[in-house]
């Protein structure tokens, strides 16, 4: 082996060493090239391969080629200049009496291919061609075992190193294989492995087994799925040890759901946009196609400047129709792609208090501009006017902006998300508050304030707040809360809880949800996405919920719908206290829809309750 003296880099000849240090450590002048003389003759060679040639050809001497600098033993560290002198070693020196060379010949090469395949399965043992060379009557190949030999690690080292299947040791196991010109096969092998155990883990995946994963993948079944069909199939070989990350591999491999138009991830994205939507031109009745993109605009640069795109499915645009007149939900994540792509979504909430994307958009900086090109690709494709009573969004004040000039202010109430509210105080707390203790006496009070209904109340308690904050010199905070939540009066509207009832979201917890299923259930938890194949999944996404919806609504089933349970068990215990006392406990009042109702704990106490809208559910 012949190492760099300026960077430690090895190589297998004095030749690559000198290109290596011609190239990239600015040597003017090539060093003088190694010369290995000849103990017979004049000749001087640049490499002991080149001189091992040369004693075969001269000198008619039986040699053999190493393809390495020899063999360490493992036990006692002698080195041995070849594979089978390794193994001689072993039985002679170490009394190894397993480490034996043997013969076979096979009359074709695919008697000894079934014989090389029984190997594996029977000796747990896997071969790899280490170098080949060729005669005028045949020619030949050394295998190793996997197991054998150093792993050659590159890089910087910033990263933790991946587990290499090498040993870090030379195994004795080899087959030297000479197919000849007749079609015979001579094969002399050890089947002796040290340095190692034997580990049906660390086998390489054959075709075979590579191809029943394909079929399941082909069937288009899921990653588990496949892994706990396997290991209970296969309980004694190679499959039994697959991992999810070998059937993603194999699933990339193979461009399964992928949507992969194009090698080149921008062309496959604006071949999909380009046939989105494409119908038979032959077709004269054919209906215009439903188009699932929108703005449309390739990146200028290879940072992805002016890139935007927006999907939104058919049955998306008839949810947003549905359903958005209750509340939108908009959000941005980022590492959805490879890219330094933000990706916009936009949830509506069913009648099950369930979220449901309606639109999506990649762009690459989450600003005003966008957010308003985003927005009218959605009002182009509503055929009704969008007015929803409430939009929530983060703490992002380019959302409501863009909102209002694209939909008109109209009605909608801009309320924030009070999951992010919270974080936010209890993130500035910790900065500007010292005392532990007084952090904690404010920020209980800060979250009973958030959850008084009533703006009396609401209004008394901050007043009361703001007055204790001044006794307990949180000068600080008390700048920062007063600054940006209570100065201007809408946007004290924007989290104060009074304005908030009766809305039908409070958090965007919905969409934060959606956004983590989509990295961990459709990007597998990798950022180094294409874009095309985030895209085939979020349509896929779509599709899939169309189902779910549909079971749903035409099985009523109430599985794992938490708000809905609670509804339906605050009605049924009413109906089971109120029935006997209905006149009692119940009474009219001279407004329509308004009744008077006596509580069931305090008896001087009465609750008047408005009617909003005539109960549906099965329980009434």
């Amino acid at each position: 082996m012949f190492a760099c003296q300026d960077c430690s880099k090895v190589y297998n000849n004095n030749e690559s060493l000198r290109k290596h240090c011609y190239r990239h450590h600015s040597v003017t002048q090539k060093p003088p090239p190694k010369t290995v003389k000849c103990e017979k003759c004049d000749y001087c060679g640049t490499s002991e391969e080149a001189y091992r040639k040369h004693r075969k050809r001269a000198h008619q001497e039986a040699t053999e080629a190493t393809g390495k600098d020899g063999y360490t033993c493992s036990v006692c560290a002698q080195q041995l200049p070849s594979i089978k002198a390794y193994v001689k070693h072993h039985s002679n020196v170490h009394e190894n009496a397993k480490a034996v060379i043997e013969e076979k010949i096979f009359a074709n090469e695919t008697e000894f291919m079934a014989w090389k395949n029984s190997l594996r399965a029977d000796n747990c043992v896997e071969f790899v061609t280490q170098y080949t060379w060729s005669t005028t009557t045949s020619k030949a190949k050394m295998m190793l075992c996997n197991r054998s030999g150093f792993c050659r690690r590159s890089g910087s080292g910033l990263r933790a190193p991946k587990i290499s299947i090498r040993s870090e040791k030379d195994c004795t196991a080899f087959l030297t294989v000479h197919i000849y010109n007749d079609g015979r096969v001579k094969v002399e092998y050890c089947m002796e492995h040290v340095g190692h155990s034997l580990e049906m883990a660390r086998l390489r995946m054959s075709e075979e087994e590579k191809a029943e994963i394909s079929r399941y993948l082909e069937d288009g079944h899921e990653t588990t799925w496949i892994i706990e069909k396997i290991r209970d199939k296969n309980s004694g070989n190679r499959l039994m040890y697959v991992t999810a990350q070998a059937v993603d591999y194999l699933r990339s491999c193979l461009h399964i759901d992928s949507g992969r138009l194009h090698t080149n991830d921008m062309a496959s994205v604006a071949e999909a946009v380009r046939l989105d939507g494409v119908v038979d031109e032959n077709d004269e009745n054919a209906a215009p196609a439903w188009r699932n993109y929108f703005s449309y605009s390739p990146a200028s640069d290879s940072s992805g400047t002016s890139f935007s795109l927006g999907l939104q499915t058919q049955e998306q645009a008839e949810w947003l129709k549905e359903f958005g007149n209750k509340g939108v939900c908009l959000d941005a994540t980022h590492n959805s792609t490879r890219y330094s792509f933000k990706l916009i979504t936009m949830m509506v909430l069913d009648n099950r208090q369930k979220g449901r994307p309606v639109a999506h958009f990649f762009c690459k900086e989450e600003n005003e501009a966008n957010l308003i090109t985003f927005f009218n690709g959605v009002k182009d494709r509503c055929d009704i006017p969008l007015m929803p009573e409430v939009i929530m969004t983060d703490d992002a004040i380019q959302y409501w902006t863009a909102w209002i000039k694209v939909f008109g202010e109209q009605s909608t109430r801009k309320l924030l998300c009070s999951w992010h509210i919270a974080k936010n105080w209890g993130m500035k707390a910790k900065d500007l508050i010292v005392d532990a203790n007084i952090r904690k006496e404010v920020l209980t009070s800060l979250h009973k304030l958030a959850r008084l209904p009533d703006e009396a109340s609401f209004r008394q308690h901050l007043a009361e707040l703001l007055t204790r904050m001044d006794v307990a010199r949180c000068e600080d905070f008390k700048k920062y809360f007063f600054d940006n939540y209570i100065k201007k009066e809408d946007r004290l509207m924007s989290w104060a809880p009074f304005n908030r009832r009766r809305s039908v979201v409070n958090t965007n917890m919905a969409l934060e949800r959606f956004h983590g299923k989509l990295k961990s259930h459709i990007l597998k938890k990798s950022e180094n996405r294409r874009l095309d194949f985030v895209l085939y999944g979020l349509e896929k996404f779509c599709r899939n919920l169309v189902r779910d919806v549909i079971v749903q609504d035409t099985l009523k089933t109430r599985h794992r719908q938490y708000r809905l349970y609670q509804t339906h068990k605050s009605h049924r215990k009413a109906m089971a206290t109120y029935a006997q006392t209905q006149f009692e406990g119940i009474e009219c009042t001279d407004q329509e829809g308004v009744y008077r109702v006596k509580s069931l704990t305090r008896p001087n106490l009465f609750h008047f309750v408005r009617q909003i809208k005539k109960c549906s559910c099965p329980y009434e």
